[in-house]
């Protein structure tokens, strides 16, 4: 064990690298005021499968309330919330301009195993009388016969295979 305790500020500086060694499975504590129950973040060293860190909720104040990042093979990684009452652990992302996803395989998706779910909504807030915008916009020069967009909506026929039973396609006709 390695204490280090001090009734002020400590600042660590180095020119170079600064490397805290962990053994595989073990994980580092952040406390406050050094109490033992007061754990609010905690990393976990590579145990052979995955390397994480937890956020605690209030400084600590539970154990299974919480905010995990989790890397595994490959950097596929987890993010996710865990409430103890399996309700309230929301992910709220506000950048200070716009939120782009752009995955490599350009695809995106919402999955859940939840009956009439996934449901995506676009809400507007503003007292105006403007509402909100679902916008399919190709960036590039166009010619009659491009397609704009679609919306395809899939699902499995009696035999298992997905087919594609009813689309909305936007199309240039110029």
């Amino acid at each position: 064990n390695f204490n280090l305790n001090a009734d002020g500020n400590i600042n660590l500086d180095a020119s170079g690298e600064m490397n805290f060694d962990i053994n595989d499975g073990d994980f580092v504590n952040f406390r406050n005021n050094g109490l033992s129950n007061n754990t609010f973040a905690r990393f976990y060293a590579e145990d052979g499968a995955s390397t994480k860190f937890e956020m605690l909720e209030r400084g600590g104040a539970s154990n299974n309330n919480l905010f995990l990042i989790n890397v595994v093979d490959a950097g596929e990684t987890t993010i996710e919330t865990e409430d103890s009452s399996g309700s309230s652990a929301h992910i709220t992302l506000r950048p200070d301009g716009d939120l782009k996803l752009r995955p490599n395989t350009g695809d995106t998706m919402f999955v859940s195993s939840v009956s009439a779910k996934p449901s995506v909504q676009l809400q507007n807030t503003n007292i105006d009388a403007v509402a909100p915008e679902l916008v399919f916009q190709k960036l590039a020069n166009g010619a009659d016969g491009d397609d704009l967009g679609s919306i395809l909506f899939k699902g499995d026929d009696g035999s298992g295979n997905v087919e594609t039973f009813a689309q909305i396609l936007g199309e240039i006709n110029e």
